[in-house]
């Protein structure tokens, strides 16, 4: 973030001082002709629009940081999203369960323009693997998995996870929302075989052999709700399986007055050729016509970019593995892909996640 302010400001304010670029100094964005020409002000922008993993009674999203004060205009379904301002969706997606028409109609009432969305995904069965052997480590890194019911796919309010996202499955793979349910309820069969209430999630990783403990860990990360770990974490795979064919169905309906656009950008990609990642993230969000940012300015940023991510590269992380770990993933991941009661959503997600990078 403070990156792309910091290109705005340079080309746009080349006589502001550079202590003046900091992240804590507000910059407005408007010029003295009041035009916009950069994003909300250095060190204005926003984290979240979204609390993770909710919704509100219209099954829409729901807004992040309001006040009891303030009010949510009914006709905006929750959207209050600001114009010119850069959300960074943070820790996990919301719950977009609300009809296109009311995300539209949302989008457009909540701010003048259009969107841009820039979607990080990852190919489900890396996913579920990086998940797995991460939360299995001793000692774990997170603590809800000492307090978490894995096989917990309901709301407060009684509903499944699934079944808010198996209408629009089942309507994205032209089949009988009976014959979708029917998939994935295994999931939460299979699940409660392998959980006891007896010893906590974090027990099961370590006491399960391998394999069980990594079609517990993503029955998880497929169809669980997160009320019983607070929201924290579940439901990973499904959801964004959901994001995915909503994504592509606003595209597909938005208008030239409130435009859609989505980038859709693996984690993977992104790392492994951080300047070529960075320079698209960047030509998106700017647009491509280079008369108001020259694009060597944005190779320039880019390149930066990946100078600095690679001075921090050194540190040891859980995906950093050795040969013979690589070829134990790989055996799993090829069981997985097996498997009768995880490689149905598995195999679904990872077709969108593949249609939505080719697009």
């Amino acid at each position: 973030m403070f990156l792309l302010h910091q290109i705005e400001h340079e080309v746009n304010s080349p006589n502001l001082k550079a202590d003046q670029r900091g992240a804590k100094f507000e910059v407005s964005g408007v010029d003295e002709n009041g035009e916009r020409y950069a994003f909300d002000g250095i060190g204005n922008w926003q984290r979240s629009a979204f609390t993770s993993r909710k919704h509100n009674e219209r099954q829409c999203p729901y807004p992040v940081g309001r006040k009891k004060s303030q009010v949510v205009l009914p006709e905006t379904k929750g959207f209050t999203l600001r114009e010119g301002t850069i959300y960074v969706q943070e820790s996990s997606s919301p719950d977009l369960y609300c009809t296109d028409e009311e995300i539209l109609e949302g989008l457009s009432l909540s701010h003048a323009g259009g969107t841009k969305i820039i979607h990080f995904v990852r190919n489900p069965y890396e996913m579920v693997l990086s998940n797995y052997f991460y939360h299995s480590q001793d000692p774990t890194p997170e603590k809800w998995v000492h307090s978490d019911d894995p096989c917990e796919q309901l709301y407060d309010d009684g509903s499944s996870l699934s079944s808010h996202i198996i209408p629009e499955l089942a309507k994205e793979l032209h089949k009988p929302e009976s014959y979708v349910t029917k998939q994935l309820s295994r999931i939460g069969t299979m699940c409660e075989e392998l959980y006891q209430n007896d010893t906590t999630f974090y027990e099961h990783l370590l006491d399960l052999d391998k394999y069980d403990g990594l079609r517990l860990a993503t029955a998880q990360m497929i169809a669980a709700s997160g009320m019983s770990n607070g929201y924290w974490a579940g439901g990973d795979v499904i959801r964004m399986a959901n994001n995915l064919i909503r994504f592509k169905r606003l595209q597909q309906a938005s208008t030239s007055e409130s435009k859609i656009e989505v980038l859709t950008v693996t984690m993977g990609d992104f790392i492994k050729n951080m300047a070529n990642g960075t320079y698209d993230f960047l030509n998106f969000i700017l647009g491509e016509d280079d008369t108001s940012i020259p694009k060597e300015k944005l190779w320039k940023a880019a390149l930066k970019q990946e100078e600095k991510y690679a001075k921090k590269k050194g540190r040891a992380h859980v995906t950093q593995t050795n040969e013979e770990d690589q070829r134990v993933k790989e055996e799993l991941k090829e069981r997985l892909r097996g498997d009768p009661d995880l490689s149905f959503i598995l195999n679904v997600t990872e077709d969108l996640v593949n249609e939505a990078l080719a697009f």
